[in-house]
């Protein structure tokens, strides 16, 4: 998935002119200093508030007369979303979109925090250009998104956004505990799912299948292990949570373009870590992986 973002700082006297732009932009206040247009509207910020600015419409920050003001952004495209297959964060931005609901409450002060604590998770994910951080960005926004919608009403209770953060919790066990014995089955029992409900919410949280989401987190193992230790090419595997050898080479090339003893070379010769690129095949994996 496409985003591109970063914590701004807007200076007394440095304060954008009116712009916009094609790409869509969430804007997550960090403090109560600055004030945002919108078209012909202006909204004073306050610390965790959001602003959803569709491409197109003119905007900009106004900070204070005497010194700043600070922001966290990220930019995207439908068609980007679209094509990364993130159809819950499509259907959610489009919605707010046409209910012209632009600009987020400030009354629960718990979903303000939360905002605050997912601006700058996703500012460090951001940074970064493997493909677990990208699948992280993602989903952080989605939440974000889901929050904005949430804070003006346009939620129909708070119990529909609980499944949304059970599946957080569950990407961030498989992140932690890559080599478990996981399954879908066990997968969607702990977020009390049915199986086709789980596999389908699964792919709108994430983009992903769960069996391709839990290759990448242990292929992203398996590049660690490799970097850091002189285990054998089976250990390794075992490690990493695979079980058969030959699925193993086939993943990692998939998803790195190296063999695992090949990447393990250049890594030594260039003397440090290679990030997974963006540019790297994605393409579903052949066959499932026999897990440990």
């Amino acid at each position: 998935m496409m985003l591109w973002g970063r914590h701004a700082t807007i200076r007394s006297g440095r304060g954008a002119a009116d712009h916009c732009h094609d790409l869509h932009e969430l804007v997550v206040c960090l403090d109560s200093l600055g004030v945002h247009t919108l078209g012909t509207e202006r909204y004073p910020f306050h610390p965790g508030r959001t602003f959803l600015i569709p491409g197109g419409l003119a905007h900009r920050v106004i900070p204070p007369s005497q010194g700043a003001t600070s922001i966290i952004f990220v930019c995207f495209s439908s068609v980007t979303l679209a094509e990364a297959g993130s159809t819950l964060l499509l259907e959610t931005l489009e919605r707010v979109i046409v209910s012209k609901s632009l600009v987020g409450g400030v009354e629960d002060t718990r979903l303000l925090k939360q905002n605050l604590a997912f601006a700058y998770e996703l500012v460090a994910h951001l940074a970064n250009v493997d493909i677990l951080s990208r699948l992280r960005a993602g989903a952080l926004v989605t939440q974000l998104l889901a929050n904005h919608v949430a804070s003006i009403g346009q939620t129909s209770s708070p119990q529909t956004d609980h499944w949304r953060e059970r599946l957080a919790s569950l990407c961030h066990e498989l992140q932690r505990e890559p080599c478990r014995p996981w399954s879908v089955d066990e997968a969607a029992r702990s977020c009390a799912m049915s199986r086709a409900l789980f596999t389908r919410r699964f792919r709108e949280f994430t983009g992903y299948s769960f069996v391709r989401y839990l290759t990448i987190t242990r292929i992203h193992r398996a590049m660690r292990l490799l970097e850091t230790t002189s285990l054998e090419m089976a250990e390794i595997a075992t490690s990493s949570g695979f079980t058969n050898l030959s699925y193993f080479y086939r993943s990692f090339r998939s998803l790195v373009g190296l063999a695992p003893g090949r990447y393990r070379r250049r890594v030594q010769l260039s003397g440090s870590p290679l990030p997974l690129l963006p540019e790297l095949k994605t393409s579903s994996l052949s066959s499932r992986p026999d897990f440990c």
